[in-house]
């Protein structure tokens, strides 16, 4: 009987090496099959364990989970199951399933952890004309990287140079066992449709379409690494900076690039932030709704992933957020990050100065919003004023002034968010209290 050293091997990679865990994404169908078989034999056995995504769709997901709990147990591989549930919601069956997936993958993916994919050539060349049907620029059109970020982990695919049909050899040659999915056999779904009736149109007319198409995607590949490089030199000029929430930088040096140095450094900024892809034609929203508008008025331009604002000279990117406002949040550890209702976060680090609040552990502590009406006395100033005048100061930005955590000591107005403590709880040099910091995560 064929080892699986004797055709199919997992590249040598430094990604291998280093890994605190190695885990096979194991559907149960051919490939995964493959892959699974070829790391029991070619990687550390104690290192390995298997994640099998149960998507609810076909009749048959729990037959395909009990058979790769059952191939795992005869490796001697542990392996864990998840079920999910699968929305289509707008974006197809396929995309929401993929998602569901993903995000199964992402939550097991511990740091120093690499995930092996069993996605090989041919799964490449849908990939690159799937894209290309629904217009993607050279980032999409490179196709599936070797290896990623995931998560707090690695995404790592050994097998994309070889042939699917090189994969099916191989599982015949060893006698191995997989599953079917009986989708594979319509053309309901984008890819089964390519798989089905287009690749095999092309191949008949030009029969090395895959070195082709390989070439082209990795020139794809080369421009899109040409146009980041690029895009983060733009960035870097422009003097940016993380901020309470979301990011910002200098619109002066912006509004020089043109237009296509301007959307690339805008998707290369929201990538960076971890936010979702900007829309095709979000960038000249942008350049028509935020950038012409009166220097008074206070735009905004949002898509599914978030937002962007501008406020003075600045602009400024935000990740979506929930409701600004509730009612009181009582803060019974002090010691403990307190979850505000906008996805921000309040946290409270012992320090000295004005920058610290007094607190004792009889005293209330809570946490409120703006109302309208309130007034104060920074520890810094000699009278109180509005607290709507003092924000306003301050220069913190419009958005976030009905989102500013007011924390409150029995009742009294203590200190606003991390921006100053009010006079009478602000500490003196050398006495220990509470410094507030306010942010994302």
């Amino acid at each position: 009987m064929a080892s699986p050293s004797d055709e199919i091997r997992i590249p040598p990679s430094a990604l291998l090496g280093d890994a605190k865990r190695l885990i096979i994404a194991f559907s149960g169908g051919l490939d995964s099959t493959v892959l699974l078989h070829a790391a029991a034999a070619q990687l550390p056995r104690h290192k390995l364990r298997a994640v099998h995504v149960n998507h609810g769709i076909s009749p048959n997901s729990d037959h395909w989970q009990l058979h790769c709990e059952a191939v795992c147990r005869a490796l001697g591989i542990p392996c864990d199951s998840f079920r999910v549930v699968v929305s289509a919601s707008g974006k197809g069956l396929e995309e929401a399933a993929r998602e569901a997936r993903y995000r199964c993958f992402t939550a097991l993916a511990g740091r120093g952890d690499l995930l092996l994919m069993a996605h090989h050539q041919d799964d490449q060349m849908e990939t690159v004309l799937l894209r290309l049907l629904r217009g993607a620029g050279p980032k999409g059109l490179a196709g599936m990287p070797e290896s990623r970020q995931l998560g707090a982990g690695h995404l790592y695919r050994p097998f994309l140079h070889y042939r699917r049909d090189q994969l099916e050899a191989q599982a015949h040659a060893l006698r191995l066992s997989w599953v079917e999915d009986e989708s594979n056999e319509g053309i309901a779904y984008d890819r089964n449709y390519l798989r089905r009736e287009v690749l095999p149109a092309l191949a008949t007319r030009w029969p090395d379409y895959r070195q082709r198409l390989a070439r082209s995607a990795a020139q794809c590949a080369s421009a899109d690494a040409a146009l980041r490089e690029q895009a983060a030199e733009d960035l870097a000029a422009l003097a940016p900076r993380g901020e309470r929430v979301g990011a910002s930088f200098e619109l002066a040096g912006f509004t020089a690039l043109s237009g296509p140095r301007q959307e690339q450094l805008l998707r290369h900024w929201v990538e960076t932030l971890a936010l979702a892809p900007l829309p095709h034609r979000l960038p000249a929203t942008l350049a028509r709704d935020l950038l012409a508008a009166r220097q008074d008025a206070a735009p905004q331009v949002a898509w599914p992933g978030g937002e962007f604002r501008r406020y003075r000279g600045r602009l400024y990117v935000l990740p979506l957020q929930g409701e600004s406002r509730s009612e009181s949040l009582a803060v019974t550890d002090i010691t403990a990050p307190l979850s505000l209702p906008d996805g921000s976060t309040l946290r409270f680090v012992q320090g000295r100065g004005a920058a610290a609040f007094r607190f004792r552990p009889a005293q209330r502590l809570e946490v409120r919003f703006r109302e309208g009406g309130e007034r104060c006395q920074p520890a810094a100033r000699s009278a109180s004023a509005p607290l709507k005048k003092i924000l306003q100061e301050y220069a913190l930005e419009p958005w976030l002034r009905e989102r500013l955590p007011l924390i409150y000591i029995d009742g009294e107005l203590a200190a606003a968010g991390d921006l100053f403590v009010c006079t009478g709880f602000a500490c003196g040099p050398d006495e220990e209290g509470f410094v507030p910091h306010w942010g994302s995560g």
